[in-house]
């Protein structure tokens, strides 16, 4: 497991092994886009919570530009605030699907 302090690229590459089994991280868009992670059914873009207002957006981006569903996971490095909040929101407004995990910080 990653520790607290690593990148979201590090947590990308140890949830797309332990929770989707797959290697498929920073999957390149023709675009130059990268996908953090990419499995047969979702395009998953993997944040911090302090840009999770960022993420739903991304998610839809990439699930279009892959023919994937979208997702988000969200990496806990704080009490959930508004953005937190407003992030799960539209994942749940847009049909996205969400999964989170605290990281220790």
């Amino acid at each position: 497991m990653p520790r607290p302090e690593d990148n979201e690229r590090m947590w990308a590459a140890y949830l797309a092994v332990t929770q989707f089994e797959t290697d498929n991280v920073e999957h390149r868009l023709p675009c130059g886009a990268r996908v953090d992670i990419l499995t047969d059914e979702y395009a998953i873009e993997v944040e911090w919570c302090s840009k999770a207002l960022q993420a739903p957006g991304q998610a839809i981006y990439y699930a279009v530009a892959t023919a994937r569903k979208p997702g988000v996971y969200l990496l806990l490095d704080r009490k959930p605030d508004e953005n937190w909040l407003r992030c799960v929101i539209a994942c749940r407004e847009a049909n996205i699907r969400l999964w989170t995990i605290k990281t220790g910080k």
